[in-house]
Order: C-alpha cells, then sequence, then structure tokens
C-alpha cells in the first residue's frame, strides 16, 4: 500500500497534485485513517479538508461509555437492506482486526481529534455505521471546533446510491458530493 509520505514526495513522477482533491467510495475506512495520520505527521502541502462518506469509526467491540447513548444503528439495523450485522460478523473474523486499535476505530484516536480541517459527512439514515458516523461528526464539531458538513438521507440504506443507482436519491447524492467537495474546497455554490 502506498503510504501519504510516500506520495507527498513522489508527486511530480506520478503525475499527481496535491492541491486537488480526489474522491472514491472504496474503502472510506483507509480514508479516514490515511487523513488522520497525514494530518498528525504534518503533510506538505496540508489537507485542507476531509470528504467521509458510510463512515466507520468505532467498532462496537470497542465501544466506551462516553459514545454507548448515541450508539443504537448497530443493533436497531441489524438486518438491514443492504449491510446486515451477519456480513460484518463474517468480515471480522476473517480480518481479525484490533477493535481496540485507532486503526479500527478512528474515533479513539489517540492524538485525539484537535485542529482538524473541515470536514464533510454524507450519512446513510438507514445504515449500520450511521451512528458512528453522527457521533464522529459531533466529537469534531462540539468538542474540538471542527468546521463540518452534514448530509443525511433518511430511511436510505448503506452505499444505497450504489446499490439502488435508479433510485431518486441516488442522483442527489451525486449533486450532494458535488456540494461537499466544493464546500471542501470553498466553493459552495
Amino acid at each position: 500500500m502506498l503510504s501519504s509520505g510516500y506520495l507527498s514526495k513522489n508527486v511530480a513522477s506520478l503525475g499527481a497534485d496535491l492541491k486537488k482533491g480526489g474522491y472514491s467510495r472504496r474503502n472510506i475506512h483507509w480514508r479516514i485513517l490515511l487523513s488522520r495520520r497525514a494530518w498528525d505527521e504534518g503533510l506538505s502541502p496540508p489537507l485542507t479538508g476531509i470528504y467521509l462518506a458510510v463512515t466507520p469509526s468505532l467498532a462496537p467491540q470497542a465501544l466506551i461509555p462516553k459514545y454507548a447513548p448515541f450508539y443504537r444503528s448497530r443493533e436497531a439495523l441489524k438486518d438491514g437492506m443492504t449491510l446486515m450485522s451477519k456480513s460484518t460478523a463474517l468480515y471480522d473474523v476473517a480480518v481479525e482486526p484490533d477493535f481496540a486499535s485507532p486503526l479500527w476505530s478512528p474515533l479513539l484516536w489517540p492524538a485525539g481529534h484537535t485542529n482538524l480541517p473541515p470536514t464533510f459527512f454524507q450519512i446513510c439514515g438507514a445504515d449500520l455505521p450511521r451512528d458512528e458516523a453522527l457521533i464522529y461528526e459531533r466529537q469534531l464539531r462540539l468538542e474540538h471546533g471542527t468546521k463540518t458538513g452534514v448530509i443525511v438521507y433518511p430511511g436510505l440504506p448503506h452505499i444505497f446510491w450504489y446499490n439502488y443507482s435508479s433510485h431518486t436519491a441516488a442522483k442527489k447524492y451525486v449533486d450532494d458530493t458535488r456540494f461537499a467537495l466544493g464546500w471542501l474546497l470553498g466553493r459552495e455554490s
């Protein structure tokens, strides 16, 4: 796997431009980790914003009492339309993660969450990790003063725009993603 440090040092040979962002719906978990690591290590040029959709940020096995009152979606939506607790349990058996590690539960990041760049969340309202995203956004905004943007899609399941691409909300999601990226770049209109 290429590290953010390698990428920043080899920009020219890779034909990249660090002043331009990028987006992929895949491996959102890694986006959180790489952005946190880049921020902590002082990547140059620095991150100017973080875009997060479908944000798994706290494994249920690592739940701490502080977040318990807000952490209900894993149980309430365990038999979801596209992502079920049975699926995540199989994944956990295959991967054998260290649930208490901040590499698996970034909400527990040891350096905390102070002074992060603006962060935009798009959250599926009927998704297993819904509450993790809401908790993470709340933590950034209320406890650390991070500028955040949030769009929640009530009643819509995990990556609905991909699984149900003909649904009217899928087009809205694409338009909202454009808005989110513009917001992060300071071009909100």
